[in-house]
């Protein structure tokens, strides 16, 4: 470990750089995101197309890779054309999924008050959900924020924690070293 600790801590400044980035730009950072999905789609929706072309498998499992390959074609297109309707899209999907997830809890934890001590927490679960559904509706830029930065967080913690260790690494510590 001591001969690439240079490898461990370029990782951990490239992750402390896009940590520092994230957390200036939180919207650029959800942005990119949008297109390495879009990347990904594209990615996957040719080599459906490849295996369709290249496959010897039944004519209606080559009809599903063409469709799969062209779905993801498509999609990849209208994500590159329309990023905020992407990005859109997921935040009514994740607020909409919030609110039913918060109802549900709210309703299983009225019906549970009798049987289970403490049904009060999961009363405020289903709470905090519906008010964060909402909340997403609401203000769906203060989503894309909170999602930019939570980026930020984990980057910057792994660059912190890459870092640290490849300093260490450079020169172990002689309680760490392993005798014989």
């Amino acid at each position: 470990m001591m001969r690439t600790w240079p490898m461990l801590l370029a990782r951990g400044l490239l992750a402390l750089g896009v940590g520092i980035f994230a957390l200036q730009h939180p919207g650029m950072t959800v942005l990119s995101l949008i297109f390495a999905l879009a990347a990904l789609a594209a990615i996957d929706g040719c080599v459906a197309l490849v295996l369709a072309a290249t496959s010897y498998g039944s004519v209606q499992s080559r009809r599903a890779l063409i469709a799969t390959g062209l779905a993801g074609v498509a999609a990849a297109a209208a994500i590159v054309a329309w990023p905020a309707a992407a990005l859109a899209a997921r935040l009514i999907v994740a607020a909409c999924w919030a609110v039913m997830r918060g109802v549900f809890e709210m309703l299983t934890a009225l019906e549970l008050r009798r049987e289970v001590r403490g049904e009060w927490m999961m009363f405020a679960s289903g709470l905090l959900s519906v008010i964060f559904g909402v909340a997403l509706v609401v203000s769906p830029l203060a989503g894309v924020t909170a999602i930019g930065l939570f980026v930020a967080v984990y980057t910057l913690s792994i660059g912190l924690l890459e870092s640290t260790l490849a300093f260490r690494a450079r020169r172990p510590w002689p309680e760490l070293v392993w005798r014989r």
